[in-house]
């Protein structure tokens, strides 16, 4: 009898640890969950349904609020009273599609009309996936930035300015300077950009000097195309299935369903020309050739030829495509 109950007791156990431990496994990870390197230090976000929480080691900061798509509403509480006017307010954070970085602002209290500043942050495994490099036309005249890695520097023509900075995500920050001197308070401050999805445009601000409690005004700027490439980063139906791309300034990497391809390649202008691969070895003269995709002006679609092999021949069967994400 007592093996019985003892074989019991552990059925009744086993059951319990799997009925705690299934609803943990259906929680699935939402892309805004992680922590985030801020300038109020390291922010870790949770999701819950549209409902998210966080805390950050400023005055063991908490925060809390509702996504709504990529947008959090919120408020911002601090030791040591967690409450308004002094130790609480409003935040608004919006996000870009793979919720990498953020940029937001924050106030005291709540229903106001002014904000108290900017609270701009990027996740900690977030890289510079994205080129930025080329001609930019902005507010302060044509705008040429050189990257390597995540460092950024540039030159731009109002006053024979200069850029340096680094680049997290979608945003740009670093300081600029400008004749005569190159120096504070007139010369010389930082600055903050924010790039489109698509990386063909920024919003940013700037100030004079470097202090932290204002900016003096905005920056914004569009690609070029003296640039050199478009963005054709996406997903798109093909007749080898589904193509994902992936692009870091003009180098081109994918899949597609067919026999597990990938593609490797360039973008020039609208144009993408390469090499396509797949199972089972991968390489010429069956499994592997050359392929041109001709991109329309939204890019939304292609027009595509492929042949087997690595050297010019006749070019075999279309090979088109349309972006469905």
């Amino acid at each position: 009898m007592k093996g019985i109950m003892e074989h019991r007791l552990i059925i009744v156990v086993l059951a319990a640890m799997v009925l705690v431990i299934i609803p943990l496994r259906l929680r699935a990870e939402h892309p805004a969950d992680g922590v985030y390197d801020t300038n109020f230090g390291a922010l870790t976000l949770e999701v819950r349904g549209n409902k998210v929480s966080g805390s950050y080691p400023h005055d063991a900061g908490k925060i809390e609020g509702v996504l709504e798509g990529n947008k959090l509403i919120g408020k911002w509480s601090e030791a040591p009273s967690y409450q308004p006017p002094r130790d609480a307010g409003e935040i608004e954070f919006v996000f870009p599609p793979n919720f990498k970085s953020f940029a937001g602002r924050w106030r005291y209290g709540f229903g106001g009309k002014e904000w108290g500043g900017d609270w701009h942050g990027v996740k900690t495994a977030a890289m510079a996936e994205e080129k930025v490099i080329g001609d930019w036309n902005t507010t302060w005249g044509k705008l040429t930035l050189k990257q390597t890695g995540a460092r950024i520097s540039g030159a731009y023509e109002k006053g024979n300015g200069k850029i340096d900075g680094t680049i997290q995500g979608n945003i740009i920050r670093g300081t600029w300077s400008q004749p005569p001197d190159y120096k504070p308070p007139d010369s010389a401050g930082d600055f903050m950009l924010v790039l489109s999805v698509d990386r063909n445009s920024f919003s940013g601000k700037y100030r004079r000097g470097f202090a932290e409690d204002k900016w003096d005004g905005n920056l914004t700027g569009t690609r070029s195309s003296n640039a050199g490439y478009e963005i054709v980063e996406g997903a798109y139906m093909t007749e080898r299935g589904k193509l994902t791309i992936k692009q870091s300034g003009s180098k081109i990497t994918g899949s597609y369903e067919q026999n597990q391809g990938k593609i490797e390649g360039t973008v020039e202008g609208r144009e993408i020309r390469g090499r396509w691969m797949e199972a089972p070895s991968y390489k010429p003269p069956k499994h592997a050739g050359l392929f041109r995709f001709a991109f329309s002006e939204d890019r939304k679609s292609f027009k595509g030829r492929w042949h087997y092999g690595l050297e010019e021949k006749e070019w075999r069967q279309d090979w088109d495509g349309k972006r469905v994400e």
